[in-house]
Parts: structure tokens; sequence; C-alpha cells
């Protein structure tokens, strides 16, 4: 579709001047709403129906993108996932989730269902520089779980990383979870020797070394906990490290792949072998679960953003080539931030379909409230509940749009934040602000999925595109910028 229609002799800035008016008297409030969590008017299904609970088996992958897992369109054939190909066949599989470009700060929108100006990370957790993490105040899914109902169990088991530097080995657990074992960050502390082998981990506040590979151990301490939890409703959270590095051969009998060689020299392939035993892990634990277990839970797998820039291919490392800005984990082009998310089991109907409707990660924390309690929660701020899309094909969109950001704290946090870009994506635009610097990207990502060709720069811009550009200019001057402004501004 042509990108370059618009009237001739009027410039952007001058029509924006005259849609925003229009644009904000006539569209009402966005689908979400900051502070409403009023999402739900666009939902398939009312805010207060109540469906029959489940449990939720909530897994996390590290670094794992759509391109690594072979029932994503597109996917490499490097690695071989039938585990999470088969759960996607008898499930759903989503196809535009939004995340965060790195591991921390999608973790704690998942936890909060907040983005994170609201909680403070726009990226990765670093004790060494200070970084406070995810604090107190704010209120996790188990802590939410128990204000709305005191029967459901909960546990967390594997990567945790939002720790921050006043927090001690019991954060996880002072955020709500029953049951805590895994590490604080990633693997790969100095001392020890072959970090995915042998590594040192938390057991609810007491440290202690663990000799094991850290993939089967994930599965085999959800399993351990669900066990425990028997017949009673249960959140379990598996939250693996791979395939983050280091790269690492795992066991012959959890892949296919045959390696040789350093890692440093072969590592897409040890990557996709890393792949293959957590697609090995996460068929174990599905498979393992009693078939009434089963019946009654659903299985959500995420991504915790998008995939690893320095595994993936160089050609699809390439972002806008004007800009010269670089594709994959890291960045917020759409290999960065758009995850992997695929439901399966109780409540999921019409299986073996793909839903191209807008979710962010935010979402996955009223979704599973919902599917807990059977009921859609309703205030969380940027969070709403897509369990209408489990329920049916036919369910219309929840979201208008979605978001994501990054900002980096200064050394040792002296000040506010050094640096701060954010996109902002309806189902066709897409746009980018670097919001310190002022520059911004528009993209059609209908005709130009790969985002190479900035429509801001020098182009004129169609209806179309200039009605999209307009609208979420407005959401950013509105409630969502300013909001985002102050907090920013506030962090130190």
């Amino acid at each position: 579709m042509a990108r370059n229609g618009r009237s001739p002799g009027i410039l952007v800035p001058m029509i924006l001047l005259s849609f925003s008016l229009v644009v904000l008297a006539a569209m009402g409030p966005p689908v979400v709403q900051e502070g409403e969590g009023a999402a739900r008017a666009g939902s398939g299904a009312s805010p207060r129906e109540t469906v029959a609970p489940s449990n939720v088996l909530l897994v996390i992958l590290d670094d794992v993108g759509l391109d690594a897992i072979g029932c994503y369109p597109g996917a490499n054939d490097d690695a071989k996932t039938p585990c999470m190909d088969r759960l996607s066949a008898e499930g759903v599989r989503f196809e535009t989730v939004w995340g965060y470009p790195a591991c921390s700060p999608t973790r704690a929108t998942i936890m909060s269902g907040q983005y994170g100006f609201r909680t403070g990370i726009g990226s990765i957790v670093k004790l060494n520089n200070d970084d406070p993490g995810l604090g107190l105040e704010v209120t996790c899914l188990p802590e939410a779980l128990a204000e709305k109902s005191k029967g459901v169990r909960t546990a967390f088991l594997g990567k945790w990383h939002l720790s921050g530097v006043d927090h001690g080995p019991d954060h996880a657990r002072e955020q709500g979870f029953e049951h805590f074992r895994g590490t604080v960050s990633n693997l790969g502390r100095k001392g020890r020797d072959d970090p995915y082998f042998h590594y040192d981990e938390i057991v609810d506040g007491k440290e202690q070394k663990r000799d094991a590979y850290a993939t089967t151990a994930v599965t085999d301490d959800a399993l351990r906990a669900i066990e425990r939890f028997g017949d009673e409703r249960w959140l379990v959270v598996a939250s693996y490290h791979a395939a983050h590095g280091p790269l690492h051969a795992p066991p012959k009998e959890l892949r296919t792949i045959e390696l040789s060689g350093s890692p440093k020299k072969t590592r897409h392939q040890h990557f996709a072998a890393m792949v293959e035993a957590l697609d090995h892990e996460i068929g174990r634990l599905w498979d393992s679960l009693p078939e009434a277990t089963r019946a009654r839970t659903t299985i959500v797998i995420v991504g915790d953003n998008g995939g690893a820039s320095g595994q993936m291919p160089d050609e699809l490392r390439l972002g806008d080539a004007d800009e010269k800005a670089l594709a994959g984990k890291g960045s917020l082009s759409e290999s960065g931030i758009e995850v992997p998310l695929i439901v399966a089991g109780a409540g999921v109907s019409d299986p073996g379909r793909a839903v191209s409707h807008l979710v962010n990660t935010t979402d996955l924390f009223d979704t599973t409230l919902d599917l807990l309690l059977g009921v859609a929660p309703e205030g969380t701020p940027d969070s709403v509940s897509f369990r209408s899309y489990l329920a049916s094909a036919a369910a219309p969109p929840v979201r208008e749009w979605i978001f994501s950001e990054r900002f980096h704290r200064t050394n040792k946090n002296t000040k506010a934040p050094a640096s701060s870009r954010l996109a902002i994506r309806e189902q066709r635009y897409k746009l980018i602000e670097d919001s310190l610097g002022g520059g911004q990207r528009l993209y059609d990502l209908e005709s130009d999925p790969r985002e190479s060709s900035n429509l801001l720069k020098g182009n004129e811009l169609d209806e179309g595109a200039t009605a999209a550009l307009a609208r979420m200019t407005a959401l950013l001057e509105g409630p969502l910028g300013k909001d985002r402004k102050a907090a920013l501004a506030g962090l130190q």
C-alpha cells in the first residue's frame, strides 16, 4: 500500500494540528485507559462475567523470540520445538504481543500489570548500579490473589531478576510468593564453572549451592510444588534461565543437535541446542501432570523479550537503514519487543488458531487473575484480561494500542534516567520516540514489517498514516505520556 498519498503541499505538523482536536474529541477514551482498567469495554465478555477458575502454570522463556519457536511463521529451523509446537496446536498462538526489550522490565510488567515507568524498571536490574529493583510497595500477582482469594497456593521457580540492591534473598516471598526456589538473576556468577550445571540458588530465603542442569531443575522444582499443592488451586511460575547465556552444550538426551567446538565459534548451534533442551523440559513439565490436574490447568508460555540479538542471524538484526537502528534484544524494533505467547489447556476453545489482536505483557497480570478467580479484576492501571480470546475465536479486540519503552538509570543512580525511548503501536502503524532527544520514527508494519523505512523522513503521509500519527501523538500528550514524564523525572 502506498505510504505517500496525502495532499500535496501539506506538511505533517500542520496536519497534526488539525487532526489532534478532531481525534481527541471523536476517538473517545482509548480501549485501554490509564488508571481505569477500562480496556474491558471492548472485550467479548462482561467485566463481571464469572467462569470456572483454573490453575495457572506460567512458563517464562529467557531470550527466546518468535524466530526460535517452530510454530511461528518465519521461524528458523535451527532448533526443533515439538513440545511448544504441540501446545500451540492444542491451544492458541498469539502473534502480536509486546513486552520490553530486556528481561527485568518485562518480568516486572507480568508480575505487576504496570508499565515500567510506574515501577521504575525500564532496563535490566543491575545490583552493581545500585538499582532498586521492584519495590515492595508494588502489588505483585500473588499479593493480588491473596487480597481476592485465600485459597490459591503460589510458587516461583527459576530466574527472578527483580531484586534490587537493598533487597535480601527472600525478595520473591516478600512480594507474596509462598515458595521460591531459584536465582536472583542470570547464571554465570564468578567462581562457579559450568554455571548451568553448578550455581548458587535461594530456597525460601536461604542460600545454597546446587549441582544440577538448571533447565531440568526448574521443571523438577515446579513438579514438586504442584504435587505438594495437590487438589488445591495454584499459580506456579516456571521461569527458565534458557536460552540466556552463557552458551553451552545441554545434556545430549535433551537435544537433537550434535555440537562440536567452542560456543563462541558456533553460537547459533549452541543457542538452538539450548532452545531444544528448554522445549523438552517444558513438554516434560506439562506431560508429567496427572490427567485430572491438566484438565483444570491453563498453561501460559511467554518470552521475556525479543530474540537474543547476539544469537540471531545477522540478516535479522538489521533495522531502519536510515536510522542505523539495530534490531533484536535491547531495541524497540519488533524483533526486540515482540514476544512469543502460547496458551493451552483449561479455558481454551477452538484450538490450533492464531490470534493477531494486540496484547501487552502487562495483560498477563489481569488474565492470570481472571483464570484463577473466574472473574476479570478491575482497576489495574495498564492491564486487561484477554481471556475472551481464549474462549472464542470471534472475540473482538480488547486493546487499540500497545506500549513499550526502555530507560536507563545513570551510573549509581545519581540523577534521572540517562536515556529514554518509547514505542506505541496500533494494529498497523508504529511510532518510536526518543523522548529525551526528540526524534521520532513512524512505520507502516503492514507494508514494511522489517521497519526499514521511517515514514517521517522526507515522506508525505497518506490519510491513514496521518490519522494514526495523530492518535498516537494524542496518547503520548495525554495521561499516559504525562504520567510517564512525571514518573521518570522523579526517579533518582
